[in-house]
């Protein structure tokens, strides 16, 4: 899968497993968008890839195809691809809570966590690892007010093929040339 596609896959599942948790207005977005379009208002969790690392070694196989007659040469390379859950919820003191930015992550976490989470991965030709523990850091927003940043990693595995073929010798030429 690319990664595009596993960011399409993971926004999927999040958002499949809000609604059947009955909870709505919540965004899911990929963290650091290519275009500035302000902060969200309303709450909203947000994922992101933190890098990708080859794990072991690449494995090269040559088989014959005797129907085709050509050599099949495949390299494999297993990576493993960490991501990063974070959600955003404006909190107001004078008004009724809500979700809060943490609940968010820990739903999160429990939605990906979760049989069909894993199975969702599975069926992609994912597997997934444990994911983290939560950690909940402060910072000052742009209105000089406290806002919590809870988030989590979490790491995937896949496996990437390349295939390439080479086709039969029909004929050898042989040359004795002077030197």
């Amino acid at each position: 899968m690319r990664a595009n596609e596993i960011n399409e896959l993971l926004r999927t599942i999040l958002l499949t497993g809000l609604s059947t948790r009955s909870i709505a207005d919540v965004n899911v977005k990929m963290a650091y968008q290519p275009t500035q379009q302000g902060i969200d208002l309303s709450p909203t969790i947000y994922f992101t890839e933190l890098g990708s690392r080859p794990y072991g070694a690449l494995t090269r196989e040559d088989k014959w195809n005797l129907t085709d007659l050509e050599e099949v040469h495949t390299e494999e390379q297993i990576y493993e691809i960490t991501y990063q859950i974070n959600a955003l919820v404006i909190e107001d003191p004078t008004a009724n809570p809500g979700l809060s930015a943490s609940d968010l992550v820990k739903i999160a976490q429990r939605i990906i966590n979760s049989d069909v989470g894993r199975q969702n991965f599975r069926t992609a030709g994912l597997s997934l690892l444990r994911p983290t523990e939560i950690r909940n850091p402060y910072f000052k927003d742009d209105r000089d007010q406290f806002e919590a940043s809870p988030s989590f990693d979490f790491t995937l595995i896949q496996t990437e093929a390349e295939v390439t073929t080479s086709p039969v010798v029909e004929t050898i030429v042989i040359n004795i040339n002077r030197i």
